[in-house]
């Protein structure tokens, strides 16, 4: 089917029925779902739109997996089919550029495949990519690439935007001349979009979406998601239960993370002036990033600052992150000792050894005791952390800490906490232990 015909067969999920209701200002029920789905009782049927209403927001929130991404993306396909012609400027973007291409870029891409509209010819793969479809441009960014906000969109876009920072928004809603789209895991119960954007009476908030909405789902990822409901005594004996996690990420409704592993830390504006320091690191490869806290101590007091935050591929691209944020070659580093990577397209990485090369001061760290050992040595200090970051562009935004300070926690079964940290959030953190619980082990030897 060629680029400019009708698109058929267009199978939507309910998330998607309401999402198009919403747009076309058209009464709808969701009473179709069904009594197993455990989701909506009501026989009688609940109103998700407002057909008097029209809205220049539409907010998403849900669970894990319960097709909020593959909805939209239809809803864009029939939006740029609608106004064919017509140069449409839209925005598809996530807080980091490195999350999008593996994420709601390949879902994008899959779909026109899917429905036999995608054309080599109207990609423009250079970076940031772009898509001409039907006559608009879909754009695919991060709001941490300079230049994103300064733009002029008729429609946005952000994925995942409870990892969006207000101010980046705030310049993207400064130049958008028709309709934002917001969607979200509910992981945190005081957000900005909480606070002053679901509060408008322009905005349309859909209904909580779980994954029994998506009709498609491949069984293993919904057992997996299932596997966090504690009421389910098999997932308690099997240790997958999580109050916390089955909210959220099954259910679809906000909750404040319980059992925080560091609930007291001290914000700071800046890092004290004259304070020896060193460096922490932790290797993160193409989904998870790589993560350079700035360390330092006067007595009890640990000050820290996120330097570096994002995937790193190979010792290329890290060395070159590294010189971007003003690492200094002659300072100290204890960094993952777990350093080694075959990427599939660069091919075996060693980090450690590769940077050496490079002239940076980095040493593995030796990896005595657990990470419960490494928090409760932690636990020893006050925490003061910069509650800024400057990017690699030169700009600044809220530090990754604050994220992983929030989410970085125990995990509870039943209200019960267990003495386990969810390995998760903790990418920040985990350079921390690397430089101020594990950098005595290496310091008679490298450091002094």
């Amino acid at each position: 089917m060629a680029d400019g015909k009708k698109v058929v067969n267009m199978q939507c999920s309910t998330v998607g029925q309401w999402l198009f209701a919403a747009y076309e200002h058209q009464e709808l029920y969701y009473n179709q779902i069904t009594r197993e789905n455990s989701i909506s009782k009501n026989d009688g049927g609940v109103s998700v739109v407002d057909p008097n209403r029209t809205y220049d927001g539409y907010v998403m929130p849900g669970g894990s997996r319960s097709s909020k991404t593959w909805s939209i993306i239809q809803f864009l396909i029939f939006y740029c089919q609608k106004n064919k012609g017509k140069r449409k400027n839209i925005l598809i973007a996530r807080q980091q550029y490195s999350d999008i291409k593996d994420s709601v870029m390949k879902d994008f891409f899959d779909i026109l495949n899917l429905y036999g509209i995608y054309r080599d010819e109207h990609h423009l793969k250079s970076n940031p990519q772009k898509y001409l479809l039907f006559g608009n441009t879909i754009n695919f960014s991060g709001l941490d690439t300079s230049g994103a906000h300064g733009k002029k969109y008729n429609v946005v876009w952000i994925n995942e935007a409870f990892e969006a920072e207000k101010e980046a928004f705030d310049q993207l809603e400064m130049r958008l001349t028709e309709f934002f789209i917001l969607d979200y895991n509910p992981c945190f119960t005081d957000h900005w979009i909480l606070s002053s954007v679901i509060t408008r009476d322009s905005v349309w908030l859909a209904p909580i979406s779980t994954q029994l909405h998506n009709p498609w789902l491949e069984q293993r990822i919904r057992n997996k998601i299932l596997s966090y409901d504690p009421s389910n005594p098999i997932n308690v004996q099997q240790g997958t239960a999580d109050d916390y996690l089955h909210s959220v990420y099954a259910l679809g409704i906000g909750a404040q993370p319980q059992g925080i592993i560091f609930p007291y830390v001290d914000w700071i504006t800046e890092f004290p002036a004259g304070l020896d320091y060193w460096y922490g690191q932790d290797f993160g490869f193409t989904n998870d990033p790589s993560a350079i806290v700035k360390i330092g101590q006067r007595g009890l007091d640990i000050y820290l600052e996120e330097k570096l935050y994002a995937p790193t591929e190979t010792s290329d691209t890290l060395n070159e992150a590294m010189f971007a944020v003003g690492i200094e070659k002659y300072r100290p580093i204890t960094a993952d000792s777990s350093d080694k990577y075959v990427s599939a397209k660069y091919g075996a990485q060693e980090m450690v050894k590769d940077l050496q090369k490079y002239g940076w001061n980095i040493q593995k760290a030796s990896k005595k005791g657990n990470k419960v050992d490494w928090i409760r040595k932690l636990k020893e200090y006050r925490l003061h952390i910069v509650q800024t970051v400057k990017k690699q562009d030169g700009t600044f935004g809220v530090s990754n800490f604050k994220k992983e300070q929030q989410s970085y926690r125990w995990r509870t079964v039943n209200g019960i906490q267990i003495n386990e940290p969810i390995d998760k959030f903790d990418h920040l953190w985990t350079a921390t232990f690397y430089g101020v619980v594990l950098k005595a082990v290496k310091r008679k030897l490298y450091w002094d």
